[in-house]
């Protein structure tokens, strides 16, 4: 018979599997750190830290599946489908705010700012794009991908600007 587990070993573990979440969150791993917060609240349901950052990640997981769920697709169509993809963008744009508004690590933020890019030059909001895309760009980089972004929203600008 194994002996029983003392209350350090159980806080040590609960702290391990807040801390193991935590480094998960931060690499950008949602679901792993998801697994790990449950994971402590199932040893201590009332585990402040765990609890706080659960919650803050759902909210996160949450508002960036639907902001992807809504964004602008590279499609081919009339007017319809031009309409329905600055609606889908309006939407995804208040999802992508609501998911910044967590405070984010920065290997999230890119990805947002990439998406709030995207969404900007949807709408056609050249100085919105353009800051976006700008720091998207700083958060990323300089990839290829934020390259292409950037151009873009400055096409976009200087169309705007033109009028």
């Amino acid at each position: 018979e194994s002996a029983p587990r003392s209350t350090e070993d159980v806080d040590s573990d609960l702290e391990k599997l807040y801390r193991r979440g935590k480094q998960f969150y931060v690499v950008g791993n949602i679901e792993l750190a998801i697994r790990h917060y449950r994971e402590a609240l199932r040893s201590d349901p009332d585990h402040k830290a765990s609890k706080a950052d659960y919650k803050k990640l759902k909210k996160l997981q949450r508002a960036m599946a639907e902001a992807e769920s809504k964004l602008p697709r590279t499609v081919e169509g009339g007017r319809k489908v031009q309409l329905e993809q600055r609606e889908n963008a309006e939407t995804a744009l208040k999802y992508l705010d609501e998911a910044l508004a967590v405070a984010p690590p920065a290997v999230y933020r890119a990805e947002l700012f990439a998406h709030l890019c995207k969404c900007h030059t949807t709408l056609k909001n050249g100085d919105k794009a353009t800051h976006s895309c700008a720091e998207h760009k700083r958060l990323d980089g300089g990839s290829t991908g934020s390259r292409l972004y950037m151009a873009e929203a400055h096409i976009l600008n200087e169309q705007v600007h033109k009028k």
